[in-house]
C-alpha cells in the first residue's frame, strides 16, 4: 500500500477505505433542488459558474456535473463515474495532502463536499447512495442545492418523474439550448483535448478535419449520441409533461444577450435572488476553452450541414429568434 508525504493513504486505498459513507434517507424537510440540463461546453458552464456566485441561497455542488440520475438509468455508464471519481480523488489527495477525517475537518464545507462526494462514488453504487447525502455537510445551509449536468436532457418521462421522487422535494429544471452544429463542434473538440496526452502537440488543422469528416461520414456511436443531445423538442416536451411549471427553457443566445430577462425567470421559478448586475459581468468572459480550432473545408461544412440541418430547422421553431451560439 502507498503513501502520501504525510503518512496517510493513497487515493487508490482512500477510494477502498473512505471515511464516509451513505447517510439515512433525506428527512421530509430537505430542501428544494435546481438542476441544469442540456448544453453541453460553454453553456452549461456559463450558468453554472453564475448560479455559483449571483444567486443567493443556492449551494451549487463543487462537482457541477454529479451524473447521478444518467447513471442510476443507465444512460451513461456507472463504470465511468467511478472511474471520474478516483481521478478526481486522486487531484483533490496532490491538494490536500490526506483525505483523512482529521484532515478533512479543516477544510471548508465545500471542500469537504467535493471530497466526500468523490470518496462515495468512488466506493458505493449509485443505487445505494441517497441523492442529497451527496451535498453534505451543506443540505442544513441552504435552502435550495444545485448542479449541472447535460446528460439528464436524455432521461425519459418515468426516469424523470422517478428522480423527482428521489429528490423528494421540489425540484426545478433548466434547460440551456443552443446551436446544434455549433455544440456538436465544441463537443469534438472536447474529445480531441481530453484524448490528447499531456504535454503533447495539438493536433494540426487538417488532422481534425479529416477526423471530422470520418466522424460524420461513418455516423458512428459518438455521433449518434451528440445527435441526441441536440433534440431539443424532444426533451422539452418531456420536461414540460413531468414538471409543468417547474421548468424553463432558454437558448445560451438568450443568457448571453439577454441576461437580466433570463435571471429575472430564473428567479420567478424559485424565488431566488440573483444579483443581475454581476450575472450580467459574468457573461463578458469566455468559458471552458479547449485550445483546440477547426476551420472547416468546403466539403467538412456539406457533410455538417447534411447531417445537422433538421436539428438547426427544428430548433428554429422552438425559439423567437435563430439559435447562433
Amino acid at each position: 500500500m502507498t503513501l502520501c508525504a504525510a503518512g496517510c493513504k493513497s487515493p487508490q486505498a482512500t477510494v477502498v477505505e473512505n471515511t464516509w459513507g451513505p447517510a439515512p434517507a433525506a428527512p421530509p424537510s430537505s430542501p428544494n433542488f435546481l438542476i441544469g440540463v442540456g448544453s453541453q461546453r460553454a453553456g452549461s458552464t456559463l450558468l453554472y459558474k453564475i448560479l455559483h456566485r449571483a444567486a443567493q441561497g443556492l449551494f451549487m455542488h463543487p462537482v457541477k456535473e454529479l451524473h447521478y440520475f444518467d447513471s442510476l438509468y443507465r444512460i451513461r455508464s456507472p463504470e465511468a463515474l467511478t472511474t471520474f471519481s478516483r481521478a478526481q480523488l486522486r487531484r483533490l489527495n496532490e491538494q490536500h495532502g490526506c483525505l483523512d477525517v482529521e484532515t478533512t475537518e479543516t477544510l471548508s464545507k465545500r471542500d469537504q463536499c467535493e471530497i466526500r462526494t468523490n470518496q462515495l462514488l468512488s466506493a458505493h453504487e449509485v443505487e445505494a447512495i441517497p441523492y442529497t447525502d451527496l451535498y453534505r455537510p451543506c443540505v442544513m445551509h441552504f435552502p435550495w442545492l444545485g448542479e449541472i449536468t447535460p446528460e439528464y436532457m436524455l432521461l425519459d418521462a418515468e426516469q424523470l418523474r422517478r428522480a423527482q421522487e428521489i429528490m423528494g422535494s421540489r425540484a426545478c429544471f433548466v434547460l440551456v439550448a443552443r446551436h446544434p452544429l455549433k455544440r456538436f463542434i465544441s463537443a469534438f473538440r472536447l474529445r480531441y483535448s481530453y484524448l490528447r496526452p499531456p504535454g503533447s502537440p495539438k493536433p494540426d488543422n487538417a488532422t481534425l478535419v479529416r477526423d471530422l469528416k470520418g466522424t460524420l461520414k461513418q455516423r458512428d456511436a459518438w455521433l449518434q449520441s451528440q445527435l441526441r443531445f441536440s433534440d431539443y423538442a424532444a426533451a422539452i416536451a418531456t420536461f414540460r409533461q413531468v414538471c409543468d411549471s417547474n421548468f424553463l427553457v432558454f437558448s445560451l443566445d438568450d443568457l448571453v444577450r439577454r441576461t437580466d430577462t433570463v435571471m429575472q425567470q430564473l428567479s420567478e421559478l424559485t424565488g431566488l435572488s440573483i444579483d443581475h448586475e454581476l450575472a450580467t459581468s459574468m457573461v463578458q468572459s469566455k468559458v471552458n476553452e479547449t485550445g483546440v480550432e477547426i476551420e472547416l473545408d468546403d466539403e467538412c461544412r456539406d457533410l455538417c450541414d447534411a447531417v445537422f440541418s433538421p436539428l438547426i430547422e427544428q430548433s428554429a421553431d422552438l425559439f423567437d429568434h435563430p439559435l447562433a451560439l
